[in-house]
């Protein structure tokens, strides 16, 4: 199975926080209500990334409470690249 994970190294994505100089990140985001695992994975990778994928796996999920009275449970996912296009869309550098 071909698994997929965007990683972003220093980029500005106007849907995502700002990530730090030299940092990676996932294409992820919110889970909209009613939406499963699978469907919040589909459309975030999408609306980030500009690829189609499907074949997802639950992989595991962390239980993370921030300081400024933020508790969030996020959910990490695999999947394989299923649209034609393999290639990321690029985002603009810092």
């Amino acid at each position: 199975m071909e698994l997929v994970c965007i990683l972003e190294k220093a980029t500005i994505d106007p849907n995502r926080p700002l990530t730090l100089p030299g940092t990676m990140q996932c294409p992820g985001g919110h889970l909209e209500y009613g939406e499963s695992f699978a469907e919040c994975a589909r459309r975030e990778v999408l609306e980030e990334t500009g690829l189609e994928v499907g074949n997802f796996k639950f992989l595991v999920a962390t239980n993370d409470v921030f300081s400024e009275g933020k508790h969030y449970i996020t959910i990490f996912v695999a999947c394989s690249i299923v649209g034609e296009n393999k290639e990321p869309k690029v985002c603009r550098s810092i």
